[in-house]
């Protein structure tokens, strides 16, 4: 066609895909264009995405090389397609519009369905094949500096709830599902500062520019009467626990060591890092592994406890269904 009614960078691309239909044979959409050059693909793909907008006649163009109307169809049908880079660079920024970050765990979803977790992860394992920063790779670099660091996303998403439990969320921000609570977050800064020597320098940086935490932010960290226990829900418990065995021993060391069992659970911490006031942290290690084994922690966790406790006691089952 010597002067299309579209762009002529269209037609030379077009002239490019014929010259592959004559060698390899049409091309499918039912197949997610397998086997297609990755620069046709990717003019395939636009093609498909933008169909409707087509004129008539690059319709027919189209299925001249195998992609016609239904081929079309059976790409947008096909389960496990993906999707333009287009949509997850939408779904990037309305994720960092919500969160202020995009340190994504892999089953993270976008509202419309789209798999954001999965495609950045994608994105970083091309960027670390390729051994240089592509262009999809500088926008999101743009978008936040972070979104793919030199060490574990888990460890820059914990940064990111340590800094924002410090400083405050971004206006118009909200937390992300699963974020980590404030005594959690600084439980993991208070280790991540310990072994600062250990770090990568850029965890280092990240680390000092981190405000500092006086502890005035969080007066619950280091209140000693904190319970993690409420007086309602202990009465529950009480009737459960077993005789001490030990002489002298009082129910309320029970209590103690449950308050310290529920901590560890709640914040995920090893139970080295126990606040002072639970402390031995090996005596609440030897109850928890003595109660476990006799059945009294399941029974705790199957009972109707009040709302406020259902945080610490969600925890404990799932730490013991992990087994630790």
């Amino acid at each position: 066609m010597v002067n299309p009614p579209w762009p002529l960078d269209w037609q030379r691309a077009w002239y490019r895909a014929r010259e592959h239909v004559r060698v390899n044979g049409p091309v499918h959409g039912g197949d997610n264009l397998a086997g297609v050059p990755r620069r046709l693909e990717r003019w395939l793909r636009h093609q498909i995405t933008h169909y409707r907008e087509l004129h008539e006649g690059q319709r027919q163009l189209l299925a001249d090389l195998g992609l016609g109307h239904q081929e079309v169809e059976r790409f947008h049908a096909w389960p496990g397609r993906r999707r333009p880079a287009a949509d997850g660079l939408a779904a990037a920024r309305a994720y960092l519009a919500r969160h202020g970050h995009l340190a994504v765990s892999w089953p993270t979803t976008a509202a419309d369905g789209f798999a954001l977790g999965r495609w950045l992860a994608a994105q970083r394992v091309r960027r670390h094949t390729s051994g240089h920063l592509t262009r999809l790779g500088r926008t999101l670099t743009g978008l936040d500096a972070w979104w793919n660091p030199p060490w574990s996303v888990q460890w820059q998403r914990m940064w990111w709830a340590a800094r924002y439990r410090l400083a405050g969320l971004p206006e118009g921000c909200q937390w992300w599902p699963g974020a980590p609570e404030t005594e959690r977050s600084m439980t993991w800064l208070r280790r991540q500062r310990a072994r600062r020597i250990l770090l990568h320098p850029g965890q280092q940086q990240l680390l000092d520019a981190l405000p500092q935490h006086t502890g005035a932010q969080t007066p619950a960290l280091t209140a000693s009467g904190r319970r993690e226990v409420s007086d309602q829900a202990w009465a529950l418990i009480c009737p459960l626990m077993p005789r001490q065995q030990s002489a002298g021993g009082r129910w309320r060391d029970h209590r103690l060591l449950i308050d310290g069992i529920a901590h560890t659970a709640r914040t995920d911490t090893p139970w080295r890092d126990l606040p002072a006031h639970y402390r031995p942290w090996q005596t609440c290690y030897r109850r928890y592994t003595r109660w476990l084994a006799d059945g009294t922690l399941h029974q705790i966790t199957a009972l109707t406890l009040p709302t406020t406790d259902h945080e610490w006691q969600i925890a404990v089952a799932r730490r013991l269904h992990r087994g630790s």
